[in-house]
């Protein structure tokens, strides 16, 4: 019987996901290769705000959250998960001798708090430990009685307007992304892309670098102007730091080179969308 027990607990081991979260990379990465070595699912990222993307994501089981982070603070970080999902286990890890930013973290939802240097095994038993007990639902799956559940056809996470003289890839972003909950509008040059803003702005607008009729530094100068709360990712053709430099300087909000990743695509809008939620 206790074999049975022990083969149960560790098959609830293995489906463990966590996310671990801490701009120290060597830290992060023996941490990481530590847990995955015990059969667990390690996830990594090094700020706060891609780490509340990957919360709304993936929904990992457990959270290895530093407190001192960049672009989002590991105190805020950590209000903003359990609001998005109060049965994630968090897990603390801190370098500041600090009693009162510890009581914050464990005021704020914080599972368990360990002071760095700490022992990777006694962390590990807190993860299974956490994991092993009967976690509240995710907050999105919360809803009055009665009500119906949020309809993937009328639900959008946001409306993109995809700005790009290049046809094929209009028409990609344009299939792919309403798959993901997008809204897409296309627009072939940047003079209709500032029409296309003035009539409604959207959240996102990924805007080609280089475009007939007016370019995207110039166009990018009047969307933000129109805008301002839209979010402008680059495209580009050429991996050239000086443009990427005077595009984020600008008012980008990132530059990413072609060809891309769909699926890193996807992940800087919602980074976008999040760091637009975080500012208001």
């Amino acid at each position: 019987m206790k074999t049975a027990t022990r083969e149960k607990e560790q098959d609830v081991v293995d489906a463990q996901t966590v996310l671990i979260v801490d701009d120290e990379s060597d830290l992060r990465v023996a941490l990481s290769e530590y847990l995955r070595s015990k059969g667990l699912k390690v996830l990594e990222t090094g700020d706060g705000l891609d780490a509340l993307v990957q919360v709304k994501r993936t929904r990992p089981s457990a959270i290895v959250l530093d407190l001192m982070l960049p672009r989002l603070g590991g105190i805020e970080a950590l209000k903003r998960v359990r609001a998005i999902d109060p049965g994630i286990a968090i897990h603390v890890i801190t370098g500041v001798d600090d009693p009162e930013l510890w009581r914050q973290a464990r005021l704020g939802g914080a599972t368990t708090v360990f002071r760095k240097p700490f022992d990777f095994d006694e962390l590990l038993a807190a993860v299974n430990g956490s994991r092993l007990e009967d976690n509240a639902p995710p907050a999105e799956a919360k809803r009055a009685p009665g009500a119906s559940p949020r309809s993937p056809v009328t639900s959008s996470k946001g409306q993109i307007l995809v700005v790009d003289d290049e046809e094929e890839v209009c028409s990609l972003l344009a299939e792919y992304l309403p798959k993901q909950g997008y809204v897409v509008r296309v627009a072939l040059n940047g003079a209709t892309a500032v029409r296309e803003v003035v009539n409604q702005a959207p959240d996102v607008v990924l805007l080609d670098l280089n475009m007939p009729v007016l370019g995207g530094i110039e166009a990018l100068a009047t969307i933000r102007a129109l805008a301002p709360r839209t979010k402008v990712i680059m495209l580009s053709g050429q991996s050239d730091l000086d443009r990427a430099k005077e595009s984020i300087a600008a008012g980008a909000f990132d530059y990413i080179t072609k060809p891309f990743g769909l699926v890193y695509l996807t992940q800087t809008i919602e980074t976008a969308l999040l760091a637009d939620e975080l500012a208001n």
